[in-house]
């Protein structure tokens, strides 16, 4: 695909949507087809322009700032497309996605996804490294290295509800089922 087609695609709404919710598809192959396209994304220049990153930059800034910040890129239409910034320390807790299948594209630094399906299973994804997830996988991100990481993360269909879980004595439980809202609509 040329850059025009990619720049094209990015920014016409009707052809992205189309686009996220095709690559995100009930199939392992089609979710994988979803980290090529969040792959394009990733390849505009001015992507991490869209997030003020002055507080995320500096290393052994405040140790309480573990605040992500979000944006996403795909406000309207039937999929999400967001843009993560996060902190040292910061993570997202266990939570899934409802009915949304979803993928997460590292761009800078590295994250820790810890995943639920009877037992915890961990992965660290570094720059350029990726996953992708049917409805329903409870999952907690977590920024350990000590230094700001960015992501990149589509779901489709749009992120309306998120339930919330802890894991006690190696049990799932729930938290609360919730709609998303805007600035929870992550990872």
């Amino acid at each position: 695909m040329s850059a025009v087609i990619r720049t094209s695609v990015i920014q016409d709404s009707v052809i992205r949507d189309s686009v996220i919710r095709e690559s995100l598809g009930a199939s392992r192959s089609e979710r994988a087809t979803a980290l090529d396209l969040l792959r394009e994304y990733a390849a505009d220049p001015t992507l991490a322009d869209r997030l003020d990153l002055h507080d995320h930059d500096a290393v052994g800034t405040d140790a309480a700032n573990t605040e992500r910040q979000l944006v996403n890129l795909h406000p309207d239409g039937n999929a999400d497309l967001w843009l993560i910034s996060w902190p040292a320390d910061s993570r997202t807790g266990w939570h899934d996605h409802g009915t949304a299948a979803g993928a997460f594209l590292v761009l800078e630094g590295t994250l820790t996804e810890c995943s639920w399906d009877g037992a915890v299973h961990a992965r660290t994804l570094r720059k350029g490294q990726g996953r992708s997830f049917g409805a329903g996988h409870i999952h907690d991100v977590v920024n350990t290295s000590g230094v700001r990481a960015l992501s990149l993360h589509a779901y489709a269909p749009r992120l309306t509800t998120m339930t919330r879980y802890r894991l006690e004595r190696g049990r799932r439980v729930t938290q609360a089922g919730r709609p998303a809202p805007a600035s929870a609509r992550s990872s």
